[in-house]
């Protein structure tokens, strides 16, 4: 076997929007049999941005439709053409949050479900932050607010922090500090 030893015979575009394509596409894998593979594709990466001063985090307080909740949550956002993951997180971070970064180190970047979908995310921190004029988009975000990160440990327990471009960063940064979370069930 090499490296990439799935072969493409075909791939059809079920259905597109200006966000991502539904697509199938007919593969041959290493065994040799064939099979329909089902994917989202999506048109451009995103950006998440764990904003940290003194111990506290800023987060997001916002709805989201398609699991009806209301959560806690990182500024984040899509990339746009022609903008770099740094320029796009900054942006982000002045239009869901109203605040300017001084620094932004990134983090990591991943897939967080790369059998599903091609959705890639670019994690950052903020560092030095500080208070924009700029008005959030009431329609994305009801709150803008800091937390400790021992209380952000406590909202995670809770299930108030629930997307993975959320809580894969704020873990990676917080966990070292915040100790054993609960196991589920006791």
């Amino acid at each position: 076997m090499n490296e990439r030893d799935w072969t493409v015979l075909s791939r059809e575009v079920l259905s597109s929007n200006p966000w991502f394509e539904v697509v199938k596409s007919r593969v041959v894998r290493p065994d040799g049999s064939p099979c329909d593979y089902f994917a989202v594709e999506f048109r451009r990466p995103a950006v998440g941005i764990v904003a940290r001063d003194r111990g506290r985090v800023l987060l997001l307080r916002q709805y989201r439709f398609l699991v009806d909740r209301v959560v806690w949550a990182i500024p984040s956002g899509g990339i746009e053409p022609g903008e770099s993951p740094e320029e796009a997180a900054r942006r982000e971070l002045r239009e869901e949050a109203a605040h300017e970064a001084g620094s932004l180190v990134p983090i990591f970047r991943y897939f967080p479900s790369y059998a599903a979908t091609t959705q890639e995310f670019h994690c950052f921190e903020a560092r030095d932050l500080l208070p924009t004029r700029e008005a959030i988009d009431r329609n994305e975000v009801r709150e803008v607010r800091w937390f400790e990160e021992a209380e952000v440990a406590s909202m995670l327990d809770r299930g108030e922090i629930v997307d993975g471009l959320s809580l894969t960063p704020l873990l990676r940064l917080l966990a070292p500090r915040l100790g054993p979370f609960p196991r589920p069930g006791g």
